[in-house]
């Protein structure tokens, strides 16, 4: 519920200002969660706030059958962004690189096998490091950068925490500890939700994952994270905004424009994707397989596409325990109501929703099996709505998706009934009598909107 900005007396985790305004109240579990701005830097903070757990939500130590572990494995880490940020003020992969908040150590590991004659670290005490560092080999520690031993024997040329300094409880003494292990003429790179996303115009899983109850202490605005790394001591800042997220660029000596690197990411994400492909955990494999399989479609790379979509099903069958055809079988079974798309949210991999939409879009635009692409889209979007309705602060590539699976869905029933036309004509000319009776296989879009 947004509220009226009615202004209040609250102290700002981030300025320490006190005058602020009434912002957004989001009630979960019975309990109302009300969050203000703050006037003097505009960072967005919940009164009161709880912490979930003993790490924000995330599990400290190796946990088994995590699921927040296989959701950001599969589909929740954005490789590319995590590699972008840093590749953008280097020419080449080189130099010393510290991860502070790796997860399961996606960038550390590629640093370490990219990178020339350097060496990579991670920090990362959830659950994620532990499993990354026993199914990667990734150099992970798992202690506080301030405790960490291992990490600071040692200074950097590059310095990354993604998504990071909305967690701690003192984003001055964070900033100081990684200056601290940073070069003179070294750089930090920062990434943090965007105080200013925050608004009514903000897609409901963007909110959500933002906002992060019990775990995101604040979220900061552009002026307020400028000021705070300018008082750490870095007198050049670049700041970018990202859509929702705001990725900031400092060193104390020089300034490093980032420049554009899409290119140069997208060669280098998809070798690493299918180096990481190359795996026998399951999770993994089909999380790099299904990564890999978008960039392929969305670069128009079809033949390639078509490659990568054959294995990844069968990652998909050996999950869900159906035969290499299993997509058939599914869609069978949730259009009769027979099971709810949320049976195969738990069990099924996370990218399962998305990964339909985009096998969908592989055969519109190979254009030999229309009919085939209307079943992907219809049981994506099945699969993407429930996803965004039940699970909505990990549901943001299926809830950018749903418009897409709509639209798509009847571009190709179109497509499909002009087939089922052109042989009605086609038989008309061998068999005039059988053809009378050759139809459309699907008449109506009313077919698809049950």
């Amino acid at each position: 519920v947004w509220l009226d900005p009615d202004r209040r007396e609250a102290k700002c985790p981030v300025c320490a200002g006190t005058d602020a305004a009434d912002l957004l109240q989001v009630e979960q579990d019975g309990a109302a969660h009300e969050f203000v701005r703050c006037l003097a830097c505009r960072s967005v903070y919940p009164l009161n706030f709880q912490e979930s757990g003993e790490l924000g939500g995330y599990t400290i130590g190796k946990a088994e059958n995590d699921m927040g572990l296989k959701h950001y494995v599969e589909i929740g880490a954005g490789i590319d962004s995590l590699i972008a940020p840093v590749l953008s003020v280097v020419e080449h992969p080189s130099g010393s690189l510290l991860d502070v908040g790796c997860g399961f150590g996606f960038l550390p590991f590629f640093w370490d096998r990219y990178a020339e004659d350097t060496f990579a670290h991670g920090i990362e005490l959830a659950s994620y490091g532990h499993w990354g560092r026993e199914i990667l080999g990734a150099p992970i520690s798992h202690h506080l950068l301030a405790e960490n031993d291992e990490a600071r024997k040692q200074t950097y040329d590059y310095v990354w925490s993604g998504e990071v300094i909305e967690h701690v409880p003192d984003p001055v003494q964070f900033l100081g500890d990684l200056g601290s292990v940073l070069k003179p003429d070294g750089v930090l790179m920062l990434s943090t939700p965007d105080a200013d996303c925050i608004n009514p115009g903000t897609p409901l899983a963007d909110l959500a994952a933002a906002l992060s109850l019990g775990s995101h202490r604040f979220l900061m605005s552009e002026k307020a994270l400028r000021k705070l790394v300018n008082d750490a001591g870095f007198g050049s800042i670049i700041a970018r905004n990202s859509g929702t997220t705001l990725i900031v660029w400092a060193s104390r000596t020089e300034r490093h424009q980032p420049h554009n690197t899409a290119a140069r990411v997208n060669q280098l994400t998809e070798r690493y994707l299918l180096q990481l492909a190359n795996t026998e955990d399951q999770w993994l494999r089909g999380g790099a397989l299904y990564r890999l399989f978008k960039l392929l479609v969305n670069a128009g790379r079809l033949t390639e596409a078509s490659q990568i979509e054959r294995q990844l099903s069968d990652v998909v069958a050996a999950a869900i325990g159906l035969p290499s055809e299993w997509s058939a079988v599914v869609h069978g079974i949730v259009k009769a109501g027979a099971i709810s798309p949320g049976n195969f949210i738990a069990s099924a991999p996370a990218y399962l929703g998305p990964f339909l939409h985009y096998r969908g879009m592989l055969k519109l635009n190979l254009g030999f099996d229309h009919l085939g692409a209307v079943a992907d889209f219809d049981l994506a979007l099945r699969i993407n709505a429930f996803a965004a309705e039940h699970h909505i602060a990990t549901a943001q590539e299926a809830s950018r998706l749903i418009a897409s699976c709509i639209f798509h869905r009847q571009l190709a029933l179109r497509h499909a009934n002009q087939d089922a036309a052109f042989f009605r004509e086609f038989a008309k000319a061998y068999d005039p009598e059988g053809a009378e009776h050759f139809e459309p296989r699907f008449e109506s879009e009313a077919f698809w909107t049950n």
